[in-house]
């Protein structure tokens, strides 16, 4: 079965405009970057059939979702999508039990009770099950939330910073098992995610996008070197502090996007010594708590 995803269309808002032109294979799986406000989350709700205000064509394997030429638009609970938000969506005022079975039970070929609590084990909510939703911290909800679009047995994966609100080993674990996953099920996955980390281990491919265009594309591995040499600053260490281990650094030039580092921003440093032991900074969010802080 084909997996090839066309969209050519534009999406129109006060300030914003989208112009998306992808025509993609999607038996590799995808990623998303670029910075906020690029037109990421808005990409994956037009794949996701979100934004009446989309006009053009949009087409997944043998399936025209959408055509506003011959007014076409398949409602989203037709397109047999899993969707995962970084606000996940759960139903209020029952458990998270109540909600699994529920997804299980929208599912093509419903979902035997075994694969309910292998899915649970392994994305970390089987302590959860009897607790209402309402009471789940923002990483428990996201994590009920992916094992609810993995139970509906999706024909595509859409997932917006999916591990955003856990924390990091939360997110390896989940990350890690999500990729175990996808491997086994050869299912699509197109991810927006700003860590370097869980791009690398769940898309084979990633995108670019920057003022509402996909700007470049390529393998996962490529991006993010390119990316990160982009983003690369020279800068001299004053001072270091072995006991609390922090680093004040001297940047070698001024760059605007320098200039946007607040205290407690994280950023990935390391050792460039064949260029004379200049510290290497590329700014990117990163997954992994231990990172030393730098001023």
């Amino acid at each position: 079965m084909s997996r090839r995803l066309i969209v050519d269309g534009c999406l129109s808002r006060p300030g914003f405009v989208l112009e998306a032109q992808l025509d993609i294979d999607l038996d590799h799986t995808v990623g998303l970057q670029g910075a906020t406000g690029a037109g990421k989350t808005s990409l994956l709700r037009i794949v996701a059939g979100l934004e009446p205000g989309f006009t053009g064509y949009l087409q997944f394997g043998a399936q025209v979702w959408h055509d506003s030429a011959k007014g076409i638009s398949v409602p989203t609970h037709l397109r047999k999508l899993g969707v995962v938000f970084q606000d996940a969506r759960l139903l209020p005022g029952r458990t998270v039990l109540d909600n699994l079975r529920f997804a299980a039970s929208r599912s093509p070929a419903p979902s035997c009770a075994e694969q309910l609590a292998s899915l649970a084990r392994d994305f970390s909510v089987d302590t959860l099950m009897g607790r209402s939703v309402d009471t789940l911290s923002g990483g428990e909800r996201q994590r009920v939330s992916l094992v609810q679009a993995l139970l509906t047995q999706p024909q595509l994966l859409l997932l917006d910073e999916p591990f955003s609100a856990n924390d990091g080993d939360h997110r390896r674990q989940v990350a890690t098992a999500l990729s175990d996953w996808l491997n086994k099920e050869a299912l699509p996955l197109i991810c927006v995610s700003h860590s370097a980390q869980e791009l690398h281990l769940l898309a084979r491919t990633t995108l670019k996008m920057q003022a509402g265009r996909i700007v470049q594309q390529g393998a996962t591995a490529d991006m993010l070197r390119r990316d990160a040499d982009d983003k690369a600053f020279g800068a001299t260490v004053l001072e270091v502090d072995q006991l609390s281990g922090r680093a004040t650094f001297q940047w070698d030039r001024f760059d605007p996007e320098i200039a946007e580092l607040t205290v407690g921003d994280r950023i990935y440093v390391s050792q460039q010594p064949e260029q004379g032991s200049p510290v290497s900074a590329p700014l990117q969010p990163q997954a992994q708590q231990n990172h030393r802080k730098a001023d």
